[in-house]
């Protein structure tokens, strides 16, 4: 079902790989990550990012208010955002039993779901234009903009405070979670990573071929493997790379190499 690019909001849960495409109805699953079955999504919306947790898939669509909601990667039903926005972040937060999604660019909103349905309004201010987002198994959300803005919360996305990352780039950073969930990484697209197991302690390190473009592969949560993402096109998803650990997050560089991050 790749033949064409557009492919977005990757996903993993109850042994499947769940895959959107943006504006369409159509969506593929997989149980292994190489033969992927075509699916029905409830409308043709701009689905953007899409997130599992709690036995539940969900996808959030970009532009406009729709999101959808399954239980095993194939049969999907709607639901509705609290308001439409550029919806482009939603994470699991597993100390709450809850989804949290997030808007960029402005105007900025965020909202919760217990169930990948029904959501309810919550806190935006003091977020900052948010390229990424996780929770950490503590409960504190971390939500990370560009050049070297970030915040975090501990109450569950009801207030944020502002923080700065110890190294600032004109590019957006791209987040990822290790596959414990225990840490995560912000990484520029070029060399620089910065790595946080707290959220606010950050680590900073320096990938090789400086002047490469490095890209984030996912960590799927319960499989030893990670896999990378591209909304270009999902042709490079089907680069599958073992992870030695749970704490491994995985980066692809030029003509094929790739480093793992410890």
């Amino acid at each position: 079902p790749f033949s064409t690019s557009g492919w977005r909001g990757l996903m993993y849960g109850a042994g499947v790989f769940c895959v959107a495409k943006y504006g369409t109805t159509a969506g593929a699953s997989s149980g292994n990550g190489t033969a992927w079955t075509t699916i029905t999504l409830p409308s043709a919306a701009n689905w953007n990012t899409g997130a599992f947790g709690g036995g539940i898939f969900v996808l959030l669509a970009n532009g406009g208010s729709a999101c959808a909601r399954s239980t095993n990667g194939t049969t999907w039903t709607s639901g509705t955002l609290p308001v439409a926005g550029g919806w482009n972040v939603v994470f699991r937060d597993e100390a709450r039993s809850r989804f949290f999604a997030h808007t960029a660019p402005a105007p900025f909103y965020a909202a919760y779901s217990s169930d990948g349905t029904t959501w309810t309004a919550a806190t935006a201010s003091g977020v900052p234009g948010i390229c990424g987002g996780f929770a950490l198994p503590s409960g504190r959300y971390v939500a990370v903009g560009s050049t070297s803005s970030y915040a975090t919360s501990d109450d569950g996305g009801a207030s944020w405070t502002a923080r700065t990352l110890p190294v600032s780039r004109a590019a957006s950073w791209r987040v990822v979670q290790s596959l414990d969930g225990g840490r995560a990484i912000a990484q520029d697209g070029s060399a620089t990573l910065l790595s946080t197991e707290d959220g606010e302690s950050w680590t900073a390190s320096f990938l090789p071929y400086t002047t490469a473009t490095w890209s984030v592969i996912a960590p799927v949560r319960g499989k030893p493997y990670a896999l990378l993402t591209g909304r270009a096109s999902l042709n490079p998803i089907l680069r599958v790379y073992p992870a030695r650990s749970g704490s491994d997050i995985v980066l692809r560089g030029p003509a094929g190499y790739h480093v793992r991050v410890r």
